[in-house]
């Protein structure tokens, strides 16, 4: 009948949390508030900045815009959920990217000849014209030539991408 008794007089086990969990819980409850509020100001400070700055400049006006490129704006079609070509938008020429597989053979190696005839040949960089050039410059001929070539200059891709000779 003892084990009865013991259990008892036992004291019961306090649900409530010991000042070291509350303490922790506070600490943590009030940097949550602190990041909240931070956030919300900073979210604020963001608007204003995009209202007052921004916005103005995010105004866009397509007739003072030069489009280089042609733009194809496409909607999906609702019945077939296929993707058609809506509208092509291009400025005073109507340019559009190729593949090189379409170019043909005499094109590029035309380009290429008119660009730099001993292409294949340096691989890119034209040490001889560029020698050159220096050489004209520092002896006062002025900036007439350069040793740029259609690899390190800005030409189409097309120029660079067969390693074959031109005839």
């Amino acid at each position: 009948m003892e084990g009865k008794h013991e259990a008892a007089r036992a004291p019961r086990k306090n649900h409530r949390r010991s000042g070291a969990g509350m303490t922790a819980l506070k600490v943590l409850g009030t940097l949550l508030a602190i990041g909240v509020c931070t956030a919300l100001m900073f979210f604020g400070i963001f608007m204003k900045y995009v209202h007052t700055t921004l916005e103005p400049v995010l105004d866009v006006d397509m007739s003072a815009i030069t489009l280089n490129q042609s733009s194809v704006i496409y909607y999906q079609d609702k019945s077939t959920g296929e993707w058609k070509e809506l509208q092509k938008i291009h400025g005073t020429e109507d340019r559009t990217n190729i593949e090189f597989s379409d170019i043909p053979d005499h094109v590029w190696q035309a380009l290429v000849s008119i660009e730099d005839q001993r292409f294949f040949q340096h691989h890119g960089v034209d040490w001889k014209s560029t020698g050159k050039a220096v050489f004209t410059m520092l002896t006062g001929g002025g900036a007439q030539r350069g040793g740029s070539t259609s690899r390190s200059s800005r030409t189409p891709p097309a120029t660079i991408s067969r390693p074959s000779s031109a005839r």
